[in-house]
């Protein structure tokens, strides 16, 4: 039996450590449902392992024993959706890891709309603002029976629980939840505002052209005015320099004027 104080692993790591393929089929789960680390994926394939190996004993076992497993194996995998009510137990071996996965609670959530991504519904499962039948549920490992679909919602101690919280309608914009009337006005509102946000761009845009062409226009105008002030110049100058050379006439006039007078 053990020690009841020792946990024991309830997993099977892999023989071998370093595989690309597995590493590379595993990551892309990681990925696609959020998960935490490769140690869930491990859980989940121990969990299909078992059930396969289950199958494979009672494949050829034709006692009364081994009608009873059968049935309440495929009883059990039936629960959580995973093979119809009439299977075989052939049909056991078919089950997927990721036939699995979709049926945590994690990915549920998503599912149901309650959340857009999955690390945003493993957030509020850890949190405790997710119940299943009534229950606040905490592992997003959980797995959902397909009785349970329909009960999971937001628990009663969750401030979502409110229809009129603001970060309610924005998790529930990427599900397939219906939207409430506030949520719908804003949908309208968008695309108003965003033709006021192109129409603005657009002024801004033909105000920064406007502000470029008489730019180019005065830097083309410069050597213009330039070239004017320095004929201008020039010519004060002239000017200045004949007025100077007739003042200079008049006064040696004057000063002959004088000498002759004498």
């Amino acid at each position: 039996m053990g020690d009841p104080k020792r946990q024991r692993k309830a997993y099977d790591s892999p023989i071998h450590p370093w595989q690309k393929e597995r590493i590379e089929s595993e990551r892309g789960l990681l990925q696609e449902y959020g998960l935490k680390n490769h140690r869930e994926i491990w859980r989940i394939k121990s969990f299909v392992k078992k059930a396969a190996d289950q199958a494979k004993k009672l494949i050829g076992e034709r006692t009364e024993r081994g009608d009873i497993e059968r049935k309440r194996l495929i009883s059990r995998l039936h629960k959580y959706g995973l093979i119809p009510a009439d299977a075989q137990v052939t049909d056991v071996l078919n089950i997927q890891p990721k036939d699995v996965i979709e049926r945590r609670l994690q990915t549920m959530v998503v599912r149901k709309g309650l959340s857009k991504t999955m690390r945003q519904s493993r957030q509020l499962i850890v949190h405790g603002h997710i119940s299943v039948n009534g229950r606040k549920q905490t592992s997003p490992s959980y797995l959902v029976k397909v009785s349970e679909e329909n009960s999971i919602d937001f628990s009663g101690v969750s401030p979502f629980q409110d229809e009129d919280h603001p970060e309610r309608a924005k998790m529930m914009q990427g599900g397939k939840r219906p939207t409430s009337v506030k949520t719908e006005e804003k949908t309208e509102k968008k695309p108003s505002e965003k033709k006021e946000k192109s129409d603005k761009k657009e002024k801004n845009s033909s105000n920064k052209e406007t502000k470029s062409e008489k730019k180019q226009e005065a830097k083309e105008n410069k050597p213009e005015k330039e070239n004017k002030e320095s004929s201008e110049k020039s010519d004060e100058t002239d000017k200045k320099s004949k007025s100077n050379e007739k003042e200079g006439n008049s006064d040696e006039k004057s000063k002959e004027e004088k000498g002759d007078e004498e």
